[in-house]
């Protein structure tokens, strides 16, 4: 039998959680018509053994081992390897429903180039029960792309996605990039994408870890959140000219936001990282002010970032009063 979805999970230094990421896959419905792909990077845990039992245990299971390189070499290796009609990426400390896989395949038998998973968040190891949409919604064009751009009905990049092989064509995960590298490889392989689908329920538990890298204050990390949503505009602005503005308020909407963070986080931020984002921030102020885009900059965080530019320590201000109410209610 043909081998119908490959399944990649990058495993490193996950131990605590990789269990039931592996349970999860193997109690799948279609688990008979997948193959799963264990990328083992460099991990200095029980991961890598873990990983290897699995595969003694399960025959479509492969366990790639290779020196520590990233979440994207591990990625990248497996797409190198999967031979599956279409692909799924699935993260080590995160599980699904058991009929995500089947839920998947069936709407790529109906035309789907890509299904985009709904998600809950979990701190554990058991499902939440999640109320279901109406309906599925399917997307075409650049509506694929505005979806994911808008976040809207809840999408975001990082979650359980599966996409026809032949979509991805040579589009791989940037290995420059630590942070926002999952976005940049699903812009550039929606490129290949004209119908996504949405299902209705949810499939994708996606466990809060803290310290995780993107709350991380870290200059080089908040230069590459800047970097991604950049290289994603880019594209987008490629693919389809019509989703350009969409993509540029939420680069401009990035700007603003690290700002926050730092603010929000003073002990932790770094003060010359700061001042070189505001003034990035004041380079771009124009286009961010003529932007259109009520979702990502409404008016009234134009005029914070118009305050921002002009007087900071105003905004800072403004910002920790916003904080402390927010914090009363």
């Amino acid at each position: 039998m043909s081998i119908e979805i490959s399944v990649i999970v990058p495993v490193y230094n996950v131990a605590a959680y990789l269990p039931r990421c592996l349970e999860s896959l193997s109690a799948q419905t279609a688990f008979d018509r997948a193959e799963v792909l264990l990328v083992d990077d460099g991990s200095t845990d029980e991961s890598g053994r873990i990983c290897d039992a699995f595969a003694a245990a399960h025959a479509n299971a492969r366990v790639i081992h290779k020196e520590n390189g990233g979440v994207s070499t591990a990625r990248n290796a497996g797409l190198d390897a999967a031979q599956g009609l279409c692909v799924a990426f699935l993260d080590a400390d995160d599980f699904l429903r058991a009929d995500a896989l089947a839920v998947a395949l069936e709407a790529m038998r109906r035309g789907a180039d890509g299904v985009f998973f709904r998600y809950a968040c979990v701190q554990g190891d058991e499902e939440v029960p999640c109320a279901s949409a109406s309906a599925e919604i399917w997307l075409e064009g650049p509506q694929v792309h505005l979806a994911l751009l808008e976040h809207r009905e809840g999408l975001l990049e990082n979650v359980f996605k599966a996409l026809r092989r032949e979509a991805v064509g040579a589009a791989r995960f940037p290995a420059d990039l630590r942070c926002g590298e999952d976005a940049v490889f699903l812009f550039e392989a929606l490129r290949g994408v004209r119908r996504a689908v949405i299902p209705a329920q949810t499939h994708y538990f996606y466990r809060v870890r803290p310290g995780s890298l993107m709350r991380s204050l870290n200059p080089e990390v908040l230069d590459q959140r800047i970097l991604a949503h950049e290289r994603v505009e880019r594209i987008a602005r490629e693919t389809w000219p019509e989703t350009a503005q969409t993509a540029q308020a939420r680069t401009l909407f990035m700007r603003l936001y690290i700002l926050n963070d730092m603010m929000d986080n003073p002990l932790v931020g770094d003060e010359a990282c700061f001042r070189r984002h505001l003034r990035a921030l004041r380079r771009n102020l124009a286009a961010l002010l003529k932007n259109p885009s009520r979702l990502w900059l409404p008016p009234s965080r134009k005029a914070y970032a118009l305050a921002m530019c002009v007087c900071p320590g105003a905004a800072r201000l403004l910002h920790r009063r916003r904080v402390r109410q927010r914090g009363n209610v």
